[in-house]
């Protein structure tokens, strides 16, 4: 009902509703192509349970686009850990944060560094065709 195209494995079909499983919701990108993301990122659920009038169509969708999605639901889905450092002093943070964006930095220098890749712009009273 809201407009989001969501892609899932539907694991029953109830009377009123739709359990599904890994579900993600495709965006369209700024190249036309589509990206999948996953429909609550922050929630360690798997299974989630959609009412049918929430629903306005649904469809079977094409085999290549299925493997893909087993691709990455299979991966995206695996817990990641993450180490959050327990007594580290607000000083540490701010040093670390600093390193960090640093770091940063020089890699976006790194990206716009193509001097050899510069094409020279023509001389005003040169004709292009």
């Amino acid at each position: 009902m809201n407009g989001e195209e969501i892609i899932a494995l539907v694991m029953q079909k109830e009377p009123d509703s739709y359990i599904v499983e890994r579900p993600f919701v495709i965006r369209s990108n700024i190249i036309g192509g589509f990206a999948f993301l996953p429909w609550f990122p922050f929630s360690g659920q798997k299974i989630f349970k959609i009412a049918n009038s929430h629903i306005l169509h649904h469809v079977e969708i094409d085999e290549d686009l299925k493997m893909e999605y087993i691709r990455l639901a299979s991966n995206v889905m695996k817990p990641k850990l993450v180490a959050h450092p327990q007594h580290q002093h607000p000083e540490e943070l701010l040093e670390d944060f600093e390193e960090f964006m640093s770091q940063v930095e020089n890699e976006e220098q790194k990206e716009f560094e193509f001097e050899d890749n510069v094409i020279p712009f023509p001389d005003p009273k040169d004709t292009l065709h």
